[in-house]
């Protein structure tokens, strides 16, 4: 018998690589299939298919093969949401989270102004003690930037009314998860230029939103449909407002907004992500001082990994605040 130029003398010989290529990457695909992708949508929860990798584990040529099926047909995603609460003292707290595979991060700040804000308190986190993904079954965050396909879902859970209240803190706010994103899924040694597939979608665009609790009881059909469109325009020029700090990332971007708001709004897309850029020329540092990496004093930032959260950022003056069941 022949020996297969593949072999190292003295090493085992898998007889799987016996196999012609073509028929090898076929395998690959179906034992590292995984189900598309369902539409993006308030009501689906995030969520990543649960794989078994363990063929990745085989020998260093078959792992090197599927790799390149794996990392070059997954569409791996990634979500970020925003919603708002009242606080005790009537002022309006933002929430900002951004889920992937690897971790949650969550950021929230008070006032129009951005205050931020920290009450060293986990538990009005519905993240708590939730599985984010068991570490072998999913590659480790080194291999984030071997993706091809990402999908960023952006979700908007604010009512009619609330999207007039953020300011440009949010847009801060976004700048640190897309400088975090930017870590785990195009550094330096990436091969390749990454293309971001975004899709927008927000609580008040679902299928027939009811708006009367937000807008009350207004009689005249023709003025509750201008104040419902007026509110419409402001709503998508808020999630666009979302979108931009998306589009300052080392990559390039495809953004899928609703068909029905490019018909009744044409241009505002553009239009906004343009005034974000202006905004951001104007600002002396868009990405706040006191470095954008590391959280300073003000934030309130904490970091799901396996198995639950622990705390992040927000300086040794939060930290030492804390009680140790908050760690």
């Amino acid at each position: 018998m022949t020996s297969n130029p593949q072999q190292q003398p003295g090493a085992s010989f898998n007889p799987f690589l016996r196999l012609p290529r073509e028929l090898r990457d076929e395998i690959y695909k179906c034992v590292l299939h995984t189900p598309g992708l369902s539409p993006a949508s308030l009501t689906e929860p995030y969520k990543f298919p649960s794989l078994n990798l363990s063929i990745l584990r085989v020998n260093k040529q078959i792992s090197a093969e599927a790799s390149e099926i794996f990392y070059g047909t997954t569409v791996l995603p990634i979500r970020i949401s925003r919603s708002d609460a009242p606080s005790k003292d009537g002022d309006t707290i933002h929430y900002i989270s951004q889920e992937t595979p690897w971790d949650i991060l969550c950021y929230r700040y008070r006032g129009k102004d951005g205050n931020l804000y920290s009450p060293n308190n986990t538990v009005m986190f519905s993240y708590q003690n939730e599985f984010i993904h068991p570490d072998d079954a999913f590659p480790a965050t080194a291999y984030g930037n071997r993706f091809r396909k990402i999908r960023i879902e952006i979700s908007d859970h604010r009512k009619l009314l609330d999207v007039q209240k953020a300011g440009f803190t949010t847009m801060k706010l976004l700048l640190l998860a897309v400088d975090r994103l930017a870590s785990l899924i195009s550094t330096a040694d990436r091969d390749e230029r990454l293309t971001l597939e975004i899709c927008a979608f927000s609580r008040v665009f679902d299928k027939d939103p009811d708006f009367k609790e937000d807008l009350g009881s207004i009689s005249d059909k023709t003025i509750y449909n201008e104040l419902v469109k007026m509110y419409r325009e402001r709503v998508y020029k808020e999630l666009v407002e979302t979108i931009w700090p998306l589009t300052k990332g080392p990559w390039e971007y495809t953004i899928h907004a609703p068909e029905a708001l490019k018909t009744e709004f044409p241009g505002l897309l553009e239009e906004t992500l343009g005034m974000c850029d202006g905004v951001a020329n104007k600002e002396k540092n868009p990405r706040m001082e006191g470095g954008w990496k590391e959280p300073t004093t003000g934030w309130d930032v904490w970091l799901g990994w396996g198995k639950g959260l622990r705390y992040v950022g927000g300086g040794a003056k939060e930290i030492d605040s804390m009680n140790e069941d908050d760690l």
